[in-house]
């Protein structure tokens, strides 16, 4: 006997029930997204790491497979930034919320990323320097996204994505250097950037194209008829995810550990640390 779901999904009596997680509403396939994107800024920052503490070694954490590891890893945390925006505004509205109240919905959480973005900006500056400080980096942004951007651009829906396109792309062609306060935020090239830097040109972008995904895969806040042949839980993919529900937690840790780690792993390797 097969059962129906309001998503649109069936579901026979001889499977597993619902997990916790899909009964209380997460899309497992939302967090199992965003843990895929966890594994590859750990393996991009690990990557990092070692050029920082022995150059020597000659990994360009900037350009080549390594650039595009980071461009990949940036663009799909943002596009699931986006997506679940949709998701979260859907279910929302579809609650009666309207207005102000939708907005500080969303407010609260871009308000704790920003305050996750600030203590980030400190560590570094004092870790690092002023010089190499996060400045904007992508918490930063989304904390941006979550609270001004999304929240007026989620009316148009699928239209997002071609004004996501406009803004990659503007973004991407954009060089222009200036110093001018705020500059760096919107995508001007400043003369010192510091490390981690995620300007609105071209990257909110992403967020936007996500939030176009979002609207056709999730309609309502819940699996559209696209996504009709997902199962409603999985529960593979639902340990698979569990890094993805603690995706700030891991952000704001996963530095401090690697960099510890890969420092101990190069000294009982022989390899001299030389930090650049």
């Amino acid at each position: 006997m097969a059962a129906n779901h309001r998503d649109g999904t069936t579901r026979t009596s001889g499977e597993s029930p619902p997990s916790p997680a899909a009964q209380h509403g997460r899309l497992w396939e939302i967090d199992a997204l965003r843990t895929l994107a966890i594994v590859l800024m750990v393996v991009y920052h690990a990557a990092y790491d070692v050029n920082l503490l022995t150059p020597s070694i000659g990994i360009d954490p900037y350009n080549g497979i390594w650039r595009a590891v980071q461009v990949v890893c940036g663009s799909l945390f943002l596009g699931i930034v986006g997506v679940s925006f949709w998701v979260s505004h859907a279910r929302a509205a579809s609650h009666g919320l309207r207005g102000l109240a939708l907005w500080s919905a969303h407010a609260r959480r871009g308000l704790q990323v920003l305050a996750a973005a600030a203590l980030v900006s400190v560590a570094t500056r004092v870790a690092l320097g002023a010089d190499d400080a996060v400045r904007f980096g992508i918490l930063h942004l989304i904390g941006v996204l979550l609270l001004m951007v999304l929240p007026a651009a989620v009316r148009f829906g699928p239209w997002n994505v071609l004004l996501g396109i406009a803004v990659v792309a503007v973004g991407v062609a954009m060089d222009v250097t200036s110093d001018a306060p705020g500059a760096l935020v919107l995508g001007f090239v400043p003369t010192e950037n510091g490390v981690d830097w995620y300007p609105l040109l071209p990257w909110a972008g992403a967020a936007l194209i996500g939030l176009s995904v979002g609207s056709v895969l999730y309609p309502d806040g819940h699996r559209g008829a696209v996504l009709r042949a997902l199962p409603v839980a999985s529960q593979r993919g639902t340990r698979f995810g569990a890094a993805g529900r603690r995706s700030l937690l891991i952000y704001l840790v996963h530095q401090p550990i690697l960099v510890a780690s890969i420092a101990l792993a190069l000294t009982v390797a022989g390899i001299d640390l030389q930090p650049s």
